[in-house]
C-alpha cells in the first residue's frame, strides 16, 4: 500500500511554511521601518542644532533665522584679550564669501562682552519653518592697534525658527 502523502510532498510543505512565516516577519519590519520614515522619526536633519563655529578668540551663537526675510540673527563674544573696534559680519548661503561682502562696522567689543548681529543671508530663498540653512560667515573687525581690517571666517547651520 502506498502512503497518502510522499516525503517530497511534506519537505516542500516545511519549506513553504519556513518561507511564509520569515516573509511575513520581513513584511512586518519593511512596514514599521517606511512608517519611522514617513514620521520623521529616523530623519537626522530633524535633530540638527543651530550651530555656528568661528575661529579660536571668537564664540559664535545662532538665535534664531527668518525664513522668508532670510535674517540671520548671531550673538558674536570676543574670548580675546583686546578690545575689538568696527566689528561687522556677513553671512551667505553656501560658501564663497568675500571681504567685500562686509559692509562697515561700527560696534565695538570688550574683552568677554557680547554682541547681537541680524545678518542679510545673501543668496537665500526663502524656506520654511523647521527647514535648514547653512553657509559662511566672515566677521571684520580692527584690533588694539586700529591700522587695518581683519577678516576671519567661519560656517553656520540654522534652522528657520520664524516666518
Amino acid at each position: 500500500m502506498k502512503p497518502l502523502v510522499s516525503a517530497r510532498s511534506l519537505r516542500g510543505q516545511a519549506a513553504m511554511e519556513y518561507l511564509m512565516t520569515y516573509g511575513w516577519a520581513l513584511l512586518v519590519i519593511v512596514l514599521v521601518l517606511g512608517a519611522l520614515i514617513y514620521l520623521g522619526v529616523l530623519n537626522p536633519g530633524s535633530r540638527l542644532q543651530d550651530t555656528c563655529n568661528l575661529p579660536i578668540g571668537f564664540k559664535c551663537d545662532v538665535s534664531g533665522l527668518a525664513g522668508t526675510a532670510g535674517k540671520l540673527n548671531l550673538t558674536i563674544t570676543n574670548q580675546q584679550a583686546i578690545t575689538l573696534s568696527d566689528v561687522a559680519i556677513a553671512c551667505k548661503v553656501g560658501s564663497n564669501i568675500q571681504a567685500s561682502d562686509v559692509l562697515p562696522g561700527t560696534a565695538s567689543l570688550a574683552p568677554g562682552s557680547s554682541q547681537s548681529f541680524e545678518c542679510d543671508l545673501v543668496g537665500f530663498t526663502g524656506k520654511q519653518i523647521g527647514e535648514v540653512a547653512s553657509g559662511e560667515v566672515m566677521l571684520k573687525y580692527k584690533d588694539a592697534q586700529g591700522s587695518a581690517d581683519k577678516f576671519v571666517k567661519g560656517t553656520y547651520n540654522a534652522k528657520v525658527s520664524r516666518p
